[in-house]
């Protein structure tokens, strides 16, 4: 669920866009570039079910958050609307590191507990690949007192999967796979182990190159987040395409661009394992 606001913009995990620039697809179809232009296939017949209009090369190499903040600022204008803020900037956690010629990238965490003040605030919890151009996300709030996943995806477009509901205390795989990839034409298929209606495949122009884990908070106030003390992303595991030598660690790196508020346990990010296999990053609320 994405909650609409008064001036027609929705908060997504690359910032807050338009609402006509978000595109839900179903787990039976397949979205990406078709003679340029977006479209979802139905998986099975390959029939094109729906257009979402002709796309750039501009678009599809541009990062997805300055996109949608540039799109909002566009939307803004036009509309002669004004806003405080765009929610683009956010206190929160985010960690990358190089990997190529992925074949499977996972992460297991648990659903957090509920914030301690439970009110109409959001925050994302993800793993992903290439900055979040694919992610797996969790979504506490976004006009719900309540937890839900979502796929979503950047190509070009801004696109996402169905969303289920989960409660605190689930089990959550997040899972990007290769499917099949040459050219200018990579198909990845985007899970969570054991809720296939939230699947999400897509067609990009390029492989994957980095793999991410993220803690994206739309509120500074730590009340608002879960009250655990820290949420761990584990399990966290590459498996490389046939051919390729297997990867033993990431060299992960913290960003530096979002400033956490400070914590009481005095820890934000915590690189626990760098395995490659059976990694950890523990990412501190209080």
């Amino acid at each position: 669920m994405l909650e609409v606001d008064r001036n027609g913009l929705v908060l997504t995990p690359y910032g807050q866009l338009p609402a006509s620039e978000v595109i839900e697809v179903s787990a039976n179809q397949i979205v990406g570039l078709a003679d340029g232009r977006l479209v979802s296939k139905d998986m099975k017949t390959g029939e094109i079910v729906a257009d979402h209009g002709a796309v750039s090369a501009e678009a599809l190499s541009e990062d997805p958050r300055v996109r949608a903040k540039r799109l909002c600022q566009d939307y803004l204008k036009e509309n002669g609307l004004t806003v405080d803020r765009l929610d683009t900037l956010y206190p929160g956690y985010y960690t990358w590191a190089a990997a190529t010629r992925v074949d499977r990238f996972s992460t297991t965490w648990v659903v957090p507990d509920l914030p301690t003040d439970q009110v109409n605030r959001t925050f994302f919890i993800w793993n992903g690949a290439d900055g979040g151009s694919l992610q797996p996300v969790l979504q506490w709030g976004n006009g719900t007192l309540a937890y839900q996943i979502a796929n979503w995806a950047y190509v070009g477009g801004y696109f996402h999967g169905t969303y289920v509901p989960v409660a605190p205390g689930d089990v959550l795989t997040g899972i990007v796979k290769f499917v099949a990839g040459s050219g200018d034409k990579w198909t990845f298929k985007e899970s969570f182990d054991g809720y296939p209606a939230a699947d999400l495949t897509v067609v990009r122009p390029n492989d994957v190159s980095s793999v991410c884990q993220c803690f994206e908070a739309y509120t500074p106030d730590p009340t608002q987040w879960p009250a655990n003390e820290y949420t761990a992303m584990s399990k966290i595991n590459l498996v490389r395409r046939e051919g390729a030598f297997p990867q033993s660690n990431f060299q992960w790196t913290i960003s530096t661009t979002t400033t956490p508020p400070a914590t009481k346990s005095g820890k934000t990010t915590v690189i626990v394992s760098e395995s490659a296999v059976n990694g950890e990053i523990d990412f501190y609320f209080h």
